[in-house]
């Protein structure tokens, strides 16, 4: 013991009848002055408070409800801190937060309870996870330097796909698909718990296989296993890649039969007063 004044400074550890791993839990900080000791700042203490649910899931807009109900018989009062539907102390055991209608994003509802002397603790809380999320329903893609899907050969383009104000951003997936392929998978570490517009870039260079594929995207929300899993797809679009265009030049014409003639022929570059030139169209090369 260490006396100053008339006040006495006593660190108590208190363990339980549990073994010493779990005993270790439940330490308990102790000031103590006369005869009357308190639980000092930032003592790890049991809380006796259990919430139903701990973590919800809910669209914006939407109610929500969570229950707090403690077994403590030393309750005194009990309360919910929260910037919408607040309770304020009421002397129960149970109580539950209610809202018609949740529109803040950043919301975190505290339970709290008093005991009387005697009790595990004096005061203590619990704080519920609130996940509120927008039902995003525009999803678009486009090149991002405003070129058509009409795309030449060999060029990389800068495909962009928009999520218009979604929320929770970390729980979104993008995913890129070539026909059904998938090519491309996109997540997002922002923190922000509010709506925002979020794009993903696709780097895709151009090959004349990929002439009359199908390019598009899908957000994906993984809100589990509180909430649901939504999924928008944006439009698909038709890709059109020119090329470099070749013409036949017919070598012979082989008789086969009465009613069967081959062609015979070879590709090469159109010329002009012997240069070669490019002329992009379609790449549908033929010599029939």
């Amino acid at each position: 013991h260490t006396h100053t004044h008339t006040l006495t400074h006593i660190m108590c550890w208190l363990f339980s009848s549990l073994p010493f791993s779990e005993a270790t839990a439940n330490v308990m900080f102790l000031v103590c002055k006369s005869n009357t000791c308190l639980p000092s700042v930032g003592a790890q203490t049991f809380c006796p408070i259990e919430l139903s649910p701990s973590t919800v899931v809910v669209k914006y807009g939407d109610p929500v409800s969570i229950n707090c109900s403690t077994s403590d018989s030393l309750v005194e009062t009990m309360g919910w801190e929260v910037s919408q539907g607040g309770t304020g102390m009421q002397s129960v055991n149970h109580l539950t937060w209610t809202l018609e209608r949740l529109t803040e994003w950043t919301i975190e509802p505290s339970c709290f309870i008093n005991l009387l002397p005697g009790g595990a603790t004096e005061q203590c809380d619990k704080k519920a996870k609130v996940v509120l999320y927008s039902k995003y329903c525009e999803v678009s893609n486009s090149p991002s330097d405003g070129a058509t899907f009409v795309l030449n050969e060999n060029k990389t383009y800068n495909f962009s796909c928009n999520v218009k104000q979604v929320a929770p951003v970390q729980n979104l997936t993008v995913r890129w698909y070539k026909g059904d392929t998938l090519i491309y998978t996109d997540t997002f570490k922002d923190p922000n718990r509010k709506p925002v517009n979020q794009s993903s870039f696709l780097n895709f260079t151009m090959t004349r296989r990929d002439n009359g594929v199908t390019l598009r995207c899908e957000a994906h929300m993984d809100l589990e296993p509180e909430g649901p899993r939504l999924h928008v797809s944006s439009q698909e679009y038709d890709i059109t890649v020119q090329c470099k265009y070749f013409i036949c030049r017919l070598i012979s014409i082989v008789l086969v039969s009465s009613l069967l003639f081959i062609l015979l022929c070879t590709l090469v570059p159109c010329k002009t007063n012997a240069k070669t030139i490019t002329i992009n169209v379609p790449c549908r090369v033929s010599c029939f």
